[in-house]
């Protein structure tokens, strides 16, 4: 991948030519709000970027386009309740301090 030095919007391409991301830099860092996608065209993941971490509320999803996964997090570490989902059920929760530390966890029946 290029370097990049000047803020600028950009999509990154799987070489079939599909967008594989799309989203914001600014000072040659991911700022604001992203997007990245699965080859076939569905979002894969989404949420925001501040100085080229990972910030805040964070979703992923699989191929189907069903949300898979969804947290926060603090300075690019993993933060607060994380869900895990399957089917659109919750399966499972994972607890992590503001250090990325999991701290609890357990299976949702």
């Amino acid at each position: 991948m290029e370097t990049i030095e000047n803020n600028d919007v950009r999509e990154e391409y799987y070489f079939k030519g599909r967008v594989h991301a799309r989203g914001n830099y600014l000072n040659g860092k991911r700022d604001g709000a992203w997007e990245e996608y699965h080859l076939n065209g569905n979002l894969q993941q989404k949420g925001y970027y501040i100085g080229g971490k990972k910030e805040g509320v964070w979703e992923y999803y699989d191929e189907d386009g069903a949300l898979g996964v969804k947290g926060s997090y603090l300075n690019g570490e993993e933060t607060g309740l994380w869900e895990t989902y399957d089917n659109g059920k919750l399966i499972k929760e994972e607890l992590f301090d503001d250090n990325g530390m999991m701290i609890d966890s357990r299976m949702v029946n």
